[in-house]
């Protein structure tokens, strides 16, 4: 079988096997978790990307629900995680490059929704400098004070 073929067939299989590998490894060293429940939470973080091409928007839902719960069970694992920051990047990108017609729509409503939701985390769980409040009264319209800052 060629190479090419071969990944063509069983590349999304390998990357999501990968990166639940990673992913999975990654949560069994963090020291602060409990493994019983973050360990599964962490397989449907990656596992659905082997759906990225042919069902990008259920592979990219799964992969985000997993995700959330994921940074729920593990405090603070989000923020130094690699495999979290890579799962993150392949889902975007599988949805963006692989969705047509109104799946794209769908998609795009799905990214805006969660861009938001992280934004107001960032924005309740860090003290905010100055520069910080700029931003944040730049990009959202409304001052900083108002924003809940």
């Amino acid at each position: 079988m060629d190479l090419r073929l071969a990944l063509r067939r069983y590349g999304d299989l390998l990357l999501a096997g990968s990166l639940a590998l990673l992913l999975t490894s990654e949560v069994l060293l963090w020291k602060r978790t409990n493994d019983s429940a973050a360990i599964p939470a962490a397989l449907l973080s990656t596992l659905p990307l082997a759906l990225r091409r042919r069902s990008p928007l259920v592979g990219f839902s799964l992969t985000a629900a997993g995700s959330f719960v994921l940074a729920y069970l593990t405090r603070d694992f989000d923020d130094s995680s690699l495999g979290v920051l890579v799962v993150f990047l392949v889902a975007l990108y599988s949805l963006g490059r692989h969705t047509r017609g109104l799946e794209a729509g769908i998609g795009a409503l799905f990214v805006l929704g969660l861009g938001q939701s992280l934004f107001a985390e960032s924005i309740t769980a860090v003290k905010l400098t100055a520069s910080y409040k700029a931003v944040v009264t730049r990009y959202t319209g409304t001052p900083a004070k108002r924003a809940g800052c």
